[in-house]
């Protein structure tokens, strides 16, 4: 009788270059069409968000990068922030926001393999 059992291959870490990458993405995102100085905020029903967690999500190849992204995007958060939403949440420039990924950029090989 055949073994029915499988098992997955394992997953390949991001390497650091796909993580600044998606972090490049995304700040190139929130950027485009946005002057300083005007409020990111997450708009629903239809529209596009350009919000940091959705910028980071859509700019993301695997779930491996985002979740690399993201952890790099929430030490690059300022301290008074808990989290990436919160600090998004607030009512942010897009310059705060672009500085924020800039300095994700910097983390990226903390938190990629």
């Amino acid at each position: 009788m055949r073994n029915l059992l499988y098992q997955a291959p394992a997953l390949v870490p991001p390497t650091v270059d796909e993580v600044v990458a998606a972090l490049l993405n995304a700040r190139m995102l929130i950027q485009q069409g946005w002057s300083r100085g005007q409020a990111v905020v997450a708009v629903v029903d239809g529209r596009p968000c350009y919000c940091v967690v959705a910028a980071i999500t859509a700019c993301s190849h695997t779930t491996q990068i985002r979740d690399a992204a993201m952890a790099a995007a929430r030490y690059a958060t300022p301290a008074r922030y808990r989290t990436v939403s919160e600090f998004n949440d607030a009512a942010r420039a897009v310059g705060d926001v672009v500085d924020m990924l800039r300095r994700a950029a910097g983390y990226a090989r903390h938190t990629a393999a």
